[in-house]
């Protein structure tokens, strides 16, 4: 879902810096008479007609671009701290586990000496 949205704002500033740059050469076209002038004179006018329309538009994109990854970037380190934490806990589980089964096996071996003897050192511990 949070992937899809991001496309789309993606797909959105592309299409927006296009869409910028396509209407600022029409507009500058239709305004501007080509004819009568020196070629560089009018090459030089467009090249700051273009720079000055959509260079501020397009560092606007930029900008959001740069926030959208900042925002990518803050959630993925929140998973990724809770995907941490949790396997902390399943590692301190396992080790409680483990700690309990090495537990019981001692105290079994530990009745089974004392069963094994002959004369056992403590009388009840045959009733068991």
């Amino acid at each position: 879902m949070e992937d899809n949205k991001v496309s789309n704002w993606i797909s959105g500033i592309i299409i927006g810096s296009i869409t910028i740059l396509v209407i600022s050469f029409i507009f500058y076209y239709l305004l501007h008479d080509w004819k009568g002038c020196d070629l560089t004179t009018k090459l030089g006018t467009f090249g700051d007609f273009i720079g000055g329309t959509t260079g501020p538009l397009l560092s606007t994109m930029a900008i959001f671009g740069a926030l959208i990854a900042v925002h990518l970037s803050t959630t993925e380190l929140k998973l990724q701290r809770i995907e941490s934490n949790k396997s902390d806990i399943f590692q301190i589980i396992s080790v409680i586990h483990l700690e309990c089964i090495t537990l019981l096996e001692c105290d079994k071996r530990y009745k089974d000496d004392l069963l094994s003897q002959d004369e056992p050192v403590i009388p009840f511990l045959n009733q068991v």
